[in-house]
């Protein structure tokens, strides 16, 4: 549970983690991992490199639970599926990607950001509120516009900040 708690501390920033009560004191704060409500118990069972993205919600009344605060974890599967979803309303998209996780030859460009390694974390604020347009982009353009080379595509993304 230790080795959990520090992984996770190397992958969120320092204040998000400042928020969170010490291990024990759980009785006012509600877990979810991919939006499912668990007992504190569960975090164990996550590996700290499958999560893409944790978040602390803190609240001056109390939740319907009756806890004060909550702890989100997102997985990296879990936010693959969601922007998949999203993304693959374009036709041009869904053909080089044609379900969650098959795009090895994709990189991703985030609001002019390029996302080499791991996108998930940054793709993670992609949802059907955010979400403003995607171009997908052959080779030649993706070097020339990006400097990325190695990948077949890119995939523009434009999300509102």
């Amino acid at each position: 549970m230790k080795t959990l708690l520090t992984l996770l501390l190397l992958l969120c920033s320092a204040d998000l983690f400042a928020q969170i009560p010490p291990p024990g004191d759980t009785k006012n704060t509600e877990y979810f991992i991919d939006s499912m409500p668990v007992p504190y118990t569960a975090l164990s069972e996550v590996l700290p490199t499958d999560i893409a993205r944790a978040s602390v919600m803190k609240y001056t009344g109390k939740l319907a639970t009756g806890h004060n605060n909550a702890v989100y974890f997102e997985t990296k599967q879990f936010v693959r599926n969601r922007y998949w979803l999203i993304f693959s309303q374009d036709a041009g998209y869904r053909s080089i990607v044609p379900e969650p996780g098959a795009d090895a030859q994709v990189v991703y460009i985030l609001n002019d950001k390029v996302l080499k390694d791991n996108p998930e974390a940054d793709l993670s604020q992609v949802n059907s509120h955010t979400f403003k347009e995607l171009k997908v982009i052959d080779k030649a353009a993706l070097v020339q516009q990006y400097g990325v080379k190695g990948k077949k595509y890119g995939v523009v993304v434009h999300i509102e900040k």
